[in-house]
């Protein structure tokens, strides 16, 4: 920590700042993916809701062919 320290002592204080904005803008990063990753899984979950809606729709669509056949058999 000795060298870390020393070094840290001897730079100019814009140095600093531009190692503190770069340290922040890796911040903002770690953020901004975790909120795509957020939307990804809505997305996927809405997704998820959209297709069991059409596999419902096909489904009772499928019903109503078999009574159907079911009437004509008859």
């Amino acid at each position: 920590a000795g060298y870390l320290e020393n070094g840290l002592v001897q730079m100019h204080p814009s140095t600093l700042y531009k190692g503190y904005q770069a340290q922040l803008a890796a911040h903002e990063t770690v953020r901004q993916r975790m909120l795509v990753t957020a939307w990804e899984i809505e997305e996927t979950e809405r997704f998820i809701i959209f297709l069991n809606a059409i596999h419902a729709d096909n489904e009772d669509r499928l019903k109503l062919t078999d009574d159907q056949l079911h009437a004509f058999r008859n």
